[in-house]
């Protein structure tokens, strides 16, 4: 049993396949060890399950498959890949390479579009897997069209659950607006009383907190008397671009 998140998203730039593979391959020595998330003793780990081994191969598949199946020129604000990621949370315990491999292929089919890469991240905290993909279906290039509104998208998710995740115990979360305030207020005191038992389990359950807390953290912070003085984007751009 468990849940598990599924995201589709575009990547913009004209070399958003290289960029997307670069981190998945992890080709990006900033990205390794310090205060990021990704341990690289553990990085021989992970699995490239389609694709090539280096992120100059995967942009030079993208190129000939641009070559070869669409033949306009290319606008320059373009969507010239898409990125999917299927993450099971902590408390998985089937298949996992089973699910890996499932999820891998349905997409696929679903889509109709190229895979470039697909890679199974071992060395964070909790197992995932990434695919980039080339939004080039029947000579078109759409990437909005490919990943959809939101009619679409809740359909595809719907797709995903019966004909995937469900066969590994994995069901849909409960949309949040389904839960009542009595509810919401019931689970929290449940968490709470949770964790101030077992407070291991923070350690435990860190990354799945860490996904919440990241949606909003500043409630938290000022309830717990941490005011962080944070700079606005426009403010932040002029510093950095001085």
């Amino acid at each position: 049993m468990g849940n598990l998140i599924f995201k589709l998203k575009k990547i913009k730039g004209a070399y958003s396949a290289e960029i997307a593979a670069r981190h998945n391959l992890r080709e990006i020595t900033a990205e390794l060890g310090g205060t990021s998330r990704i341990d690289p003793r553990k990085s021989h780990l992970n699995i490239i399950l389609e694709g090539a081994n280096h992120s100059k191969l995967v942009a030079l598949e993208a190129k000939e498959l641009l070559s070869n199946g669409y033949k306009k020129k290319i606008r320059k604000d373009a969507i010239l890949a898409i990125e999917a990621i299927f993450c099971p949370d902590i408390h998985f315990e089937g298949n996992l390479m089973g699910l890996f491999r499932n999820s891998l292929e349905w997409i696929r089919a679903y889509l109709k579009v190229p895979v470039l890469n697909a890679v199974i991240h071992f060395d964070e905290g909790i197992p995932h897997m990434h695919v980039v993909m080339l939004p080039l279906r029947n000579g078109k290039l759409t990437a909005k069209e490919i990943c959809g509104y939101k009619a679409q998208q809740r359909a595809m998710i719907d797709d995903y659950f019966t004909k995937v995740a469900n066969k590994y115990g994995i069901h849909k979360p409960i949309p949040i607006h389904l839960i009542s305030s009595e509810q919401r207020i019931n689970l929290t005191n449940n968490f709470l009383d949770t964790v101030i038992r077992f407070p291991e389990k923070l350690t435990e359950y860190r990354d799945a907190l860490e996904r919440v807390i990241q949606m909003n953290p500043l409630p938290l912070l000022n309830a717990i008397g941490i005011h962080p003085n944070i700079k606005g984007r426009e403010e932040f751009v002029e510093i950095m671009t001085k």
